[in-house]
C-alpha cells in the first residue's frame, strides 16, 4: 500500500510539473491514465482545474470542482483550490465561502495559506472567522439535493456549510464528527443511521421530513429522542405521521415551516386568459396523468388552441406507454408539446396562462407556486388535504369543474402573485429556518455538550488513587483498548492493562488533542504519580500504524485468548458485552451509563448495605463503593466476577457469582438493591421469582432501583439476548404488585428526566414501600 501511494504521488507530481511548463495535452493524457488506476482520488479534480485554469477557462474549472465537492466535503486542497478560482475570478464572497469551509478542516500548515488568502482579499475578509461559526452538515442522497440550493445560500454567512452528497455511511459519520449541527434533507436511511450514532446525542440534529417518507418504514426507525427538531413542510404530514407512529410528537419537536419561493427569479408578469396550459414535474401515477389527458381531450373538444406544454420527463415505463397511447387515442398530437425539464422555469413560463397540477397527493408543488408566483392562474387538483396548502378557489373535484375554470373569464394575475407572497416566499421560510437555528445555542444539548460528556466520563475514572498505587506495574501490558474520534480534532484514547499477576487496571477517559498535541487526563491520572507510565501506554497507541476505524472506533486486542473469544463470541461483545475502555463501549454509551450511576447515589447513604445485581463487570458497583457503607456485586456469569474481582479492590467491596431468581443472602440485608438492565433478560415466569427475591433481601423500609429499556423507543432495534422488553406501563403492571409507591425517571438522550417521558432510551424505577405476603 505504501508503495502505491508513492507511486501515485509521483504520478501527481508530473501531471503539476506538466501543467507549470505549459504541457496540458500531456499533462491530461497521464491525468486519464492516472484516473483509471485511482478514480476515487479528489485530486484528479484539483489538477484537472489547473488544467483548465492555465488553458484560461476558468468558468468550467469552477463548475468541475463545484460539481464534486459535495462528494468530497473534507477535502482541504479541494475546497482551497475551490476559493483561489473563484478568487482569480475576482467573486470574492464566494472565494470568502470556500476559503472558510477550508479553515473548518485546516490543520496548522495551512495556516500561512489561509493568511495570504485574508491579505488579498482584504477588507472583504472581515468575516472570515470560522472559529466563531457554527459548523453545519446537510446530508442528502444524489439527485436529492433540489430543494437545498437557496437555504444553503441564504444561511452561508451566518454558518459553515458543507453539503454532503452521501453514497455511503462513512460520510454520515464523517460529517457528524466534523459538524455542530447536522440537517437531514431527508426522512429516510440517512437520518436512520444519523440518529443511531454515537455522536448523535452530543449534536444538534434536525430532520426535514417533505412527503413520501411518510409512507414508508423510515421514520418508524429513527431514534428520535437524538433529533431536536422534525420539520415538516406542511402540517398534515403530521397526522399522516401519526398513522405509524401516534406519539410522534412526544417523541421529538415537530415544527412546520412551509416551503418557499425565491421571488426573485420568478418576476411577476400581468397576464389574462388564454390557451397555454403548464405542467411542472414528474410524470407518473401518483401525478394522476389520466385525469390530466381527460381534461385535454374536453378542453380540445371545446376548441383546438388549447395545449399542454409539459416540463418533465417520465418516471416509469408503464406510464409512458400508458401516456403515449391515450394521446393517440385522443388525437391530441398536437395538443401536448413535450419540452422536458427547465433550467430557466420562469422564463419557460413566460408564455403560459395556466398551470395545472391532477396530482392524488402533494405536500406542497413548486411548479404551481412559482407558476403563480409569475402570474399565472392554478388549476388544482383537490387532493386530501389541498385546503391546507391551496385557497378553495384554485381547486377542482372533476373534469368539468377544471375545464370550468380554466374557460372562466375571471383572471387575476396580481391576485395568485399575492398568495405566494403572503404565504410561500423563501423570505419566510427561511426566516423560521433561522428561528430554529438560532435556538441552538440555548438548547439543553448543544455543542459544548462533547465537552460536558468529557467531563462527566473523566469524572467516573474506576480506580481510587490507593489503587494506582498499589497496582504491580511490573510487566503490565495493553490488554485491550481503543481509539474514538471526536469533533474538533480531539480522540479518546481508552485500554485496560493486564499485569503479571493477572490484574486489571482500566484507564479511561485519556483525550489527545491532535491540533495542539496536547493530552487530557482524569484528575486522579493527574496528580498520580504514575501519570508518565499512563501517558506512555495512550502515546503507543497514537503511535499505532495502519488502524481502521469502524463508526469512528479502532478497536486493538493484544491477548490471544480474548481475540479467540470476542471471535467465536462477536454477537454478544457487540450487544451485552459492554466492557470499558474497549471498541464495545463509545464514549456516549459509557456516559448514559455512567450518569446513571451517578443519578442514583443520591438514594445511598454512608451506612448503607447494597446489592447490585446484575453486576455485570463490576464498574458501576465499584464507583458506587463510595457511597456506602458496604456493596455486594452478584451476576451469574463467572467470567465477569473474575474479570471484576481482578479489577477492583477495596475494603467493603465483594462480587460472586449468583442467580437474581435465587439470591444468596438471607432477608432483610439490604437497605438499597440496584438492579439495572436485568429484567429483560428473565423469562415471564422467572420475572416474579426475580422480585419474590428483591422483597426477601431488603429492608421492610428498603429501596428497589430497576431500570430497563424502553420498548416504544425499540421498535426495530431487537437484541438477540432480551427475552422481553417493556414499556412504561408494562413495568408499572409488574412492579405495582409488589411495591406500593414507584418513582420514574427517564433517559432521553444525555439527561435523567424525572417522571415518564415516552421518548426515554431507558426507563429508570425507584420502588419503595414493599407489599408484604406477594
Amino acid at each position: 500500500m505504501s508503495n502505491n501511494c508513492q507511486q501515485y504521488s509521483a504520478i501527481k507530481e508530473n501531471i503539476q510539473k506538466l501543467i507549470e511548463q505549459g504541457k496540458t495535452e500531456a499533462a491530461e493524457a497521464i491525468l486519464c491514465e492516472y484516473e483509471g488506476i485511482n478514480p476515487e482520488d479528489a485530486d484528479i479534480y484539483s489538477l484537472r482545474a489547473s488544467i483548465l485554469l492555465s488553458e484560461s477557462k476558468v468558468d468550467e474549472a469552477i463548475a468541475l470542482l463545484d460539481s464534486v465537492v459535495g462528494k468530497y466535503p473534507f477535502n482541504f486542497d479541494l475546497l482551497y483550490n475551490l476559493g483561489f478560482i473563484t478568487e482569480q475570478s475576482g467573486r470574492n464572497q464566494e472565494a470568502l465561502k470556500w476559503y472558510r469551509e477550508a479553515q473548518s478542516l485546516s490543520k496548522p500548515e495551512h495556516e500561512t495559506l489561509l493568511a495570504e488568502a485574508l491579505i488579498r482579499l482584504g477588507n472583504n475578509a472581515t468575516h472570515f472567522k470560522a472559529g466563531n461559526q457554527k459548523k453545519l452538515a446537510v446530508f442528502v442522497k444524489q439527485g436529492l439535493d433540489s430543494f437545498l440550493g437557496d437555504i444553503i445560500k441564504s444561511l452561508s454567512s451566518e454558518y459553515v456549510i458543507k453539503k454532503i452528497i452521501v453514497t455511503n455511511t462513512k460520510q454520515v459519520d464523517e460529517g457528524m464528527e466534523w459538524a455542530d449541527i447536522c440537517w437531514f434533507e431527508w426522512c429516510d436511511e440517512l437520518i436512520v443511521h444519523g440518529s443511531k450514532s454515537p455522536l448523535a446525542a452530543t449534536k444538534y440534529i434536525i430532520c426535514r421530513l417533505h412527503r413520501y417518507e411518510v409512507f414508508t418504514i423510515y421514520p418508524s426507525q429513527v431514534s428520535w429522542h437524538n433529533v431536536n427538531k422534525l420539520i415538516v413542510v406542511t402540517s398534515h404530514l403530521v397526522q399522516l405521521l401519526k398513522m405509524s407512529i401516534p406519539d410522534i410528537c412526544e417523541r421529538v419537536t415537530v415544527v412546520t415551516v412551509n416551503n418557499g419561493v425565491n421571488l426573485e427569479e420568478f418576476p411577476f408578469c400581468e397576464r389574462k386568459s388564454g390557451f397555454n396550459i403548464a405542467y411542472i414535474g414528474y410524470l407518473h401515477l401518483r401525478k394522476n396523468p389520466i385525469l390530466l389527458l381527460q381534461i385535454m381531450k374536453m378542453l380540445v373538444n371545446l376548441n383546438p388552441l388549447y395545449k399542454l406544454h409539459v416540463a418533465g420527463v417520465f418516471q416509469d415505463d408503464l406510464t409512458r406507454i400508458y401516456w403515449n397511447y391515450q394521446v393517440q387515442e385522443l388525437e391530441l398530437q398536437k395538443n401536448i408539446l413535450f419540452d422536458g425539464w427547465q433550467d430557466d422555469v420562469g422564463e419557460w413560463l413566460k408564455d403560459k396562462e395556466y398551470v395545472i397540477s391532477t396530482s392524488i397527493h402533494e405536500s406542497f408543488g413548486y411548479g404551481i407556486a412559482e407558476a403563480m408566483a409569475r402570474g399565472i392562474k392554478p388549476i388544482i387538483h383537490n387532493f386530501p388535504y389541498a385546503k391546507e396548502i391551496w385557497h378553495e378557489q384554485y381547486l377542482f373535484n372533476t373534469a368539468q369543474e377544471a375545464i370550468e375554470m380554466i374557460t372562466a373569464d375571471s383572471y387575476q394575475s396580481e391576485m395568485y402573485r399575492q398568495y405566494i407572497e403572503e404565504n410561500y416566499s423563501l423570505t419566510r421560510q427561511i426566516d423560521a429556518i433561522k428561528e430554529i437555528l438560532g435556538h441552538v445555542g440555548s438548547n439543553s444539548r448543544t455543542m459544548n455538550n462533547l465537552d460536558t460528556v468529557i467531563s462527566a466520563t473523566q469524572d467516573f475514572f474506576l480506580h481510587s488513587p490507593q489503587e494506582l498505587m498499589e497496582y504491580d506495574w511490573k510487566k503490565a501490558k495493553i490488554q485491550i483498548g481503543k481509539r474514538e474520534r471526536m469533533q474538533g480534532g480531539k480522540e479518546l484514547f481508552e485500554y485496560i492493562l493486564i499485569n503479571s499477576k493477572k490484574k486489571n487496571l482500566i484507564l479511561t477517559g485519556i483525550i489527545y488533542s491532535h491540533s495542539t498535541k496536547e493530552w487530557s487526563f482524569p484528575n486522579i491520572v493527574d496528580a498520580s504519580l504514575y501519570l508518565e507510565k499512563i501517558r506512555y501506554f495512550a502515546e503507543q497507541m497514537l503511535n499505532y500504524k495502519d488502524i481502521v476505524y469502524n463508526n469512528n472506533i479502532a478497536g486493538f486486542v493484544f491477548d490471544r485468548a480474548l481475540a479467540q473469544d470476542i471471535q467465536h463470541n462477536q454477537l454478544a461483545y457487540l450487544w451485552e458485552r459492554a466492557i470499558p475502555a474497549t471498541q464495545f463501549m463509545p464514549l456516549i454509551g459509557y456516559y448514559q451509563i455512567a450518569n446513571r450511576y451517578r443519578f442514583i447515589k443520591r438514594y445511598l447513604n454512608p451506612k448503607d448495605v447494597v446489592l447490585d445485581a446484575a453486576a455485570g463487570y463490576g464498574y458501576g458497583t465499584a464507583f458506587l463503593s463510595d457511597y456506602c457503607k458496604r456493596i455486594y456485586g452478584l451476576d451469574i456469569a463467572l467470567d465477569n466476577i473474575k474479570f471484576a474481582n481482578n479489577s477492583f479492590v477495596r475494603d467493603n467491596l465483594s462480587f460472586m457469582e449468583g442467580n437474581v431468581t435465587s439470591l444468596p443472602f438471607p432477608e432483610d440485608l439490604f437497605d438499597t438493591y440496584i438492579s439495572f438492565e436485568t429484567i429483560e433478560h428473565l423469562l415471564d415466569s422467572d420475572v416474579s421469582l426475580y422480585l419474590e427475591e428483591v422483597l426477601k433481601v431488603i429492608k421492610p423500609n428498603g429501596l428497589f432501583i430497576v431500570s430497563t429499556p424502553n420498548r416504544e423507543m425499540r421498535m426495530h432495534i431487537n437484541n438477540p439476548y432480551h427475552i422481553r422488553e417493556y414499556t412504561f406501563v408494562e413495568i408499572n403492571n409488574i412492579l405495582s404488585v409488589f411495591f406500593r409507591n414507584i418513582e420514574y425517571h427517564s433517559v432521553v438522550g444525555l439527561e435523567v428526566r424525572e417522571g415518564i417521558d415516552k421518548r426515554a432510551s431507558n426507563i429508570i424505577a425507584i420502588c419503595h414501600n414493599r407489599i408484604e405476603g406477594t
